[in-house]
């Protein structure tokens, strides 16, 4: 059983992919998710409910002017809210100098279908993993995604 699963879509055009391409996390798996909401919901949750890994962290990118946002809720009209303790991962990253929002809204479409489902799945089946969905900012040098990569890095390691 992996600690953590971290997962990102499979499409080499998107930040986050290249984001978890330059990880290297021991006791992580690192899962490349298919490109519709509903497809890589499934997915997701059918990696969670059979690793029964503690952690599962999504990574999608939204343009956010080099912020990055730790989302905390999603769905509508049910509202499900994330299983995560966030606040240590916000202060680690402010800490490293990374300007950090904490979101009650991931938006309305890929992110918010996504997250919702699979914190309802975890929910509905009495899973004791943890589910945490981060946005990154679109436009991000590679340099500074490299740094971003190792950046969560260290933080993996720490806890």
């Amino acid at each position: 059983m992996p600690k953590y699963v971290l997962a990102a879509v499979n499409n080499k055009s998107y930040a986050s992919l290249s984001l978890l391409n330059d990880m290297n996390v021991p006791g992580s798996d690192i899962v490349m998710l298919p490109g519709t909401p509903e497809k890589c919901a499934d997915k997701l949750s059918e990696i969670i409910q059979s690793l029964n890994p503690e952690v599962a962290m999504m990574f999608w990118q939204k343009p956010l002017n080099g912020v990055i946002s730790i989302e905390t809720m999603a769905g509508a009209p049910e509202i499900y809210k994330t299983n995560y303790d966030y606040a240590d991962l916000a202060n680690f990253l402010e800490e490293k100098g990374y300007s950090t929002k904490i979101s009650t809204s991931p938006g309305n479409s890929f992110a918010n279908i996504v997250y919702s489902s699979v914190l309802k799945f975890i929910m509905k089946n009495e899973l004791s993993t943890r589910f945490l969905f981060v946005h990154i900012p679109v436009l991000i040098s590679p340099s500074d995604l490299n740094a971003l990569s190792h950046t969560f890095e260290r933080f993996f390691r720490l806890d």
